[in-house]
This record gives C-alpha cells, sequence and structure tokens, in this order.
C-alpha cells in the first residue's frame, strides 16, 4: 500500500498560519484534514493548540494533538483516516504528580538581559507573579509567569532567530501579545 504526504503551503487555514497537512492512500481510504481533527480534540477540551503532528506507524495514521487550557494539558490521538478519537490523556494529574516545587526554579540570573524581558514587562502586570524558565534552547526559549498558588498564568514563547514573541493568558484563554520585536 502506498501512502503520499502532501503539504500545501499555498492553501491556508486560520489555525496553521497558511501550512496544511493532510495524507492521501491510493486504497481509496478517505483522509481527513488537521482541522477535521482538530474539531474532534476540542469536543473533548478547549484551550490553544500547543502541537500537530501527523504520524504514521506501520498501518496506523493518527493525529497526535496536544492542547493546553487554564484548566489543564490534553494529549489526543485522533485517527487520520476515520476523525475518530483513538486516545486522551489528561496530562495535567501526571504532571502534578510528576513535579514538586522545585520544578520551577527561582528567577534567573539574568531575566532582565533577555531581549524579550523589556516587552513582557509592558504587555503584563507582572505583580505577584514570577518568571519560571521552561526551555531555552538556539532556537526559541519559553517561560511561564507563575502566580503564589504556583499556577501558570501568562505563557511566554519567543522565537530568537525570527526575533518574534507570543504572550498567552492562560487563565482568560486570549492572546496578549504577538509580533516582532528588536
Amino acid at each position: 500500500m502506498k501512502k503520499v504526504l502532501l503539504v500545501g503551503a499555498a492553501v491556508t487555514t486560520v489555525i496553521f498560519g497558511g501550512v496544511t497537512i493532510a495524507w492521501a492512500s491510493t486504497d481509496n481510504q478517505e483522509a481527513i484534514t488537521a482541522e477535521q481533527a482538530l474539531k474532534t480534540a476540542f469536543a473533548q477540551a478547549d484551550g490553544f493548540i500547543e502541537e500537530v503532528d501527523l504520524s504514521f506507524e506501520e498501518d496506523d495514521h493518527y493525529y497526535e494533538i496536544e492542547i493546553e487550557s487554564r484548566t489543564g494539558e490534553y494529549e489526543f490521538q485522533v485517527d487520520a483516516s476515520t476523525g475518530k478519537l483513538l486516545k486522551s490523556q489528561d496530562r495535567t494529574k501526571e504532571d502534578a504528580e510528576e513535579y514538586d516545587d522545585t520544578h520551577y526554579p527561582n528567577k534567573p540570573a539574568n531575566l532582565t538581559s533577555f531581549t524579550e524581558y523589556s516587552t513582557v514587562v509592558e504587555q503584563v502586570d507582572t505583580n505577584g507573579l514570577t518568571f519560571h524558565l521552561e526551555k531555552d534552547n538556539p532556537g526559541s526559549r519559553i517561560m511561564f509567569l507563575v502566580n503564589g498558588d504556583k499556577e501558570k498564568r501568562y505563557k511566554i514563547i519567543y522565537k530568537k532567530e525570527e526575533h518574534f514573541l507570543k504572550i498567552i493568558d492562560l487563565m482568560e484563554n486570549d492572546q496578549v501579545y504577538s509580533g516582532f520585536i528588536s
């Protein structure tokens, strides 16, 4: 059975900002789009899309979808042929058991030297919140602003090469800022 991966950069979708992914089969199986798979996942949980991957494993083809909301983090697997929900997992409970109070380190020593720092404090009232570095690699940096109850209040995503910053209010499920900074 021959499978073909189609990536259409010219086709735009609101969710993926210009990239649509679908797969087709020569055996006349119907394929669903990533947008259709997301509808299945959003029927289970509301929030922000963290990641959508199309996985090919032998005869199984499915979308892996991660959604973060103010109430938790969720993972879903949706069959790429039928759109049926194959697996759902609430990572919130696992994360709470896995992480203790030391999961979030103290403020990084050079926090004010981060390129995005001044824009973040201009856009968000950081009083009573602490910055917690989640990931810092050559391409991007992810931080959370966390309140005194250790709840994630804002997610900050900074793409270093593009100098692109996104700030998401996790409590209001709203985007606070999205744009290029210098």
